[in-house]
């Protein structure tokens, strides 16, 4: 497998409060994306807090029992961050969203909370995996929403000292792309232009960069951050 990973803080943010890790652990390609909130840089905290404790808990456990473990590590990772924030005033209120995937030649194990996302690029197009844990999202077919209300969570990371993750497996299709995200990306660029790069020509290198550049050309009002996988000797 081929895997990419950026991140940028885009034109308008002073911080990034995004993160994202990639590391091996066989059999498996596992890679944690996380977008981060709370002031006075207590988001970049809790989303460096999310990544990095999955990231130790994956580790120091054994990977043959997935799903559970994927679950577990979420839980891990909420319990850090959600004792980090009730025990240092500075970091109160401080939560983050996240996606991760643990993927071998078969199929990818996927877990998100938030608003941070996952898709699938392949030959039917660029199909959203995961659905938003959003105030906007929950009440879309009941009415409008406020405007202040639109980005608000209905669930993120360590601000509960439990969570109530969303969890999938997909299998593995021959030349699709798997694209974790922020919303500093999908906020910048419609599915058709994420789409139209994805399926365009390029290494997978030029399409990360492509879809970073496009981000802040579009705008960057947020921190953008992706990654994005694909089997070796694979063309999308």
């Amino acid at each position: 497998m081929e895997i990419q990973t950026r991140t940028d803080k885009g034109r308008v943010r002073p911080v990034n409060e995004d993160a994202v890790l990639h590391f091996t652990a066989e059999p498996y390609e596992i890679i944690l994306l996380a977008d981060g909130l709370g002031g006075h840089r207590a988001g970049e905290v809790a989303s460096r807090m999310v990544v990095e404790n999955m990231r130790d808990y994956l580790l120091q456990h054994d990977l043959n029992n997935m799903p559970q473990v994927l679950k577990d590590a979420v839980t891990y990772a909420n319990e850090q961050v959600h004792r980090c924030q009730q025990e240092d005033a500075n970091y109160a209120g401080m939560g983050s969203t996240l996606v991760a995937a643990i993927a071998n030649e078969n199929a990818v194990h996927i877990a998100h909370v938030g608003d941070s996302r996952a898709y699938l690029c392949n030959e039917d197009g660029l199909v959203q995996l995961t659905i938003d844990h959003s105030v906007s999202n929950d009440i879309r077919n009941s009415g409008q929403v406020n405007e202040n209300l639109r980005h608000m969570l209905t669930r993120a990371m360590g601000t509960e000292p439990t969570i109530h993750a969303d969890f999938q497996k997909i299998e593995r299709q021959p030349g699709s792309i798997l694209l974790l995200c922020s919303d500093g990306l999908t906020n910048e660029m419609t599915t058709k232009e994420i789409n139209e790069v994805l399926c365009g020509e390029g290494t997978l290198a030029e399409k990360a960069d492509t879809l970073i550049a496009t981000a802040n050309e579009n705008g960057g009002r947020d921190n953008i951050t992706l990654a994005l996988c694909m089997r070796k000797g694979e063309t999308a």
